[in-house]
């Protein structure tokens, strides 16, 4: 077998006992891989989306497959996508805004999101879409909401 391997070898002494500059080595390095996790984004894959139109005004549950095969997605007029840090113990609130021409009227509203966060938006057959989202508190806001026309 040939190649490189990493390995790392802490004492060959077994009479050694590890001292503490090794403990806080090995506490900053677990410290480092939290924080490079926590800041990594989710994919649209871990995304959860939620279709609200007339069938749906309250909302339905669908996969990212069943968006693509049964919900045509012609019709765009607005895409957002909203990324807002976490503050401990607030909420986070981001209200957007669709102001249309007349004669184009927003029938559906597609929210795909991670964590748990609240939506709110005036009701559909409109050209002016008020779009509220509300975190947890203490947790961020990631999210995209597409305005349709049918």
């Amino acid at each position: 077998m040939t190649g490189t391997y990493g390995v790392t070898v802490v004492s060959t002494d077994n009479n050694k006992k590890p001292n503490m500059r090794s403990f806080i080595i090995i506490t900053v390095l677990s410290a480092l891989v939290a924080c490079y996790s926590a800041s990594v984004l989710p994919s649209e894959e871990e995304m959860i989306t939620v279709i609200y139109d007339e069938n749906f005004p309250n909302g339905t549950i669908v996969s990212k497959e069943e968006l693509d095969s049964r919900f045509t997605r012609s019709g765009l007029v607005s895409s957002w996508v909203c990324t807002v840090p976490a503050i401990s113990r607030q909420s986070q609130v981001i209200t957007l805004q669709y102001l249309g021409d007349s004669r184009d009227l927003v029938r559906r509203v597609v929210h795909s999101y991670t964590g748990s966060p609240t939506m709110t938006h005036s009701p559909l057959i409109t050209n002016n879409m008020f779009v509220t989202i509300t975190s947890r508190t203490g947790q961020e806001i990631n999210s995209r909401v597409e305005l349709y026309l049918y």
